[in-house]
């Protein structure tokens, strides 16, 4: 008899009541910022670059989206490059590593992880488990966990505009966003 656990993490530590409007302040958000967060290492297996290009296809419907990006790694100097020659610099944030990931999920409205390559990622069950909806690329483990239309939206790898798409849905239909996250919260 066996059962395979995919990957482990501790719920509850995703579980706390932050002052959610307090920690948007600390990272220089407002309270009407739309805010979309990833947290991978800067690697071209993360496809970041991808994910620039369809934010900026997704604060051309909803300007008032803000891109946290959670990590570090050797493509950061040419990401920030990227988001300067894309135009949307202001609405992107480089946060490097941080050690306050289970409040930084608090702030986010929607969890994106746009690798082209991914096993069983620890960042969608951690997001999953802060009630966050998800939009991923459909690549490895991601639509075993994230269940599309139910916790989440998938798009095609390197598909910036598919992306965007979900993004925009998200972004646009609260309830809606809200229900995936509840399921999402449930489902780990």
């Amino acid at each position: 008899k066996i059962k395979v656990i995919y990957n482990g993490i501790r719920p509850q530590l995703f579980d706390s009541n932050i002052d959610r409007e307090a920690k948007r302040r600390e990272l220089g958000l407002n309270s009407s910022d739309k805010v979309i967060g990833i947290i991978a290492r800067l690697e071209s297996v993360k496809d970041h670059a991808m994910l620039l290009r369809a934010f900026k296809r997704a604060i051309e419907q909803v300007s008032q989206a803000k891109l946290l990006i959670v990590g570090d790694g050797k493509l950061r100097t040419e990401l920030e490059g990227l988001a300067q020659s894309l135009g949307i610099k202001g609405n992107v944030k480089f946060l490097g590593v941080r050690r306050d990931i289970a409040e930084l999920l608090k702030v986010f409205d929607v969890f994106v992880l746009s690798s082209l390559s991914e096993a069983t990622s620890v960042t969608l069950l951690e997001a999953m488990a802060a009630g966050v909806p998800i939009v991923a690329t459909n690549v490895g483990g991601n639509p075993e966990i994230v269940l599309e239309g139910e916790t989440g939206l998938l798009a095609p790898r390197g598909d910036d505009k598919a992306m965007a798409d979900a993004l925009i849905k998200l972004l646009s239909n609260t309830d809606k966003a809200r229900e995936m996250g509840l399921a999402g919260k449930a489902r780990v």
